[in-house]
């Protein structure tokens, strides 16, 4: 006990000024009112995240009816190749590489491409398991490479045709993941750097700067893709490459006909200087002869005195 006194004898004590006490009270007084989160409840506030919702089957099955549904203006009835086993993705390939090869204009093939593969927040994305392309609005080929080690040698030399333009929407990302997931397509950069990303192509054509795309369920985005398609899924495979073609072939028509409008303006604009430039070549000969009529007349006057 007389220990204890003599600490709470020896306890230093701070003693404000009075300019500085009243306003050293009040921080007190709201200091004693506010409360605390403890530091764990903090650390959950800012770091944990919620759990995926969980669905069924039947309710994957449910929401992609009902978004097809919805997205009755946007429709494929067109021809679907769906290929999933190694030789079969080798010789669709091969074949489309021949039909390239026999095509003698010149110029490159705008061919709409995607890619689909499963993902999870818990682990992020998984390997490519499906590439989509639409060489024309006729046709569209779906290769699903899921169980592949690596690509047909055939599918290589397709992706990198120097014939074939592709675009798709963020289409330089899922080439890179292409590159990063099956090594033997080799170096992506010429290709990367080749094909043509639909959003950067609108907004440099049509000055559009908002993201614009198709709704869709997140259902069908993150449903298996590595497993047997579905007819739904199918379609909505295709319909991604679809609507690429039309988006592509739109702003290319856009394109065109500003170039058109350009060449146009242009011309007019060289026939007004040309015109410009006539008339005044006109006035300064009518000038020049007026000097050389004054000249004569001068001429003749001094001749006669």
């Amino acid at each position: 006990m007389e220990t204890q006194t003599v600490k709470q004898k020896m306890k230093k004590v701070r003693y404000f000024p009075s300019w500085m006490k009243k306003g050293h009270d009040e921080n007190q007084s709201n200091a004693a009112n506010i409360q605390f989160e403890s530091s764990y409840t903090r650390y959950k506030s800012k770091f944990a995240y919620n759990k995926q919702e969980e669905i069924s089957p039947e309710e994957q099955r449910r929401r992609i009816n009902q978004n097809l549904r919805e997205l009755n203006y946007l429709s494929y009835e067109n021809k679907i190749y769906y290929l999933s086993e190694y030789d079969e993705i080798r010789n669709a390939a091969q074949e489309i590489l021949d039909w390239l090869n026999n095509i003698k204009e010149d110029g490159q093939i705008p061919v709409g491409f995607d890619m689909e593969w499963p993902f999870s927040y818990q682990t992020g994305p998984y390997k490519t398991a499906l590439i989509q392309f639409s060489f024309s609005l006729d046709v569209c080929y779906l290769f699903q490479v899921w169980k592949l080690d690596t690509l047909p040698k055939s599918l290589v030399e397709l992706i990198h045709h120097e014939k074939l333009l592709l675009h798709g929407i963020c289409i330089k990302n899922d080439i890179r993941k292409l590159g990063r997931d099956f090594p033997n397509v080799g170096s992506v950069d010429k290709l990367v750097a080749n094909c043509c990303d639909l959003g950067l192509y609108a907004n440099k054509v049509l000055g559009i700067n908002e993201q614009t795309g198709i709704n869709k369920d997140k259902a069908v985005r993150a449903s298996q893709w590595d497993k047997m398609l579905s007819e739904e899924q199918k379609i909505y495979a295709a319909i991604d490459v679809y609507a690429s073609q039309l988006i592509f072939r739109k702003i290319k028509e856009k394109e065109e006909k500003r170039k058109t409008e350009a060449q146009i303006n242009h011309l007019l604009t060289e026939l007004e200087v040309d015109f410009k430039k006539e008339h005044q070549e006109e006035k300064d000969n009518e000038i020049i002869n007026e000097l050389r009529a004054e000249y004569e007349n001068l001429k003749r006057l001094l001749e006669s005195n």
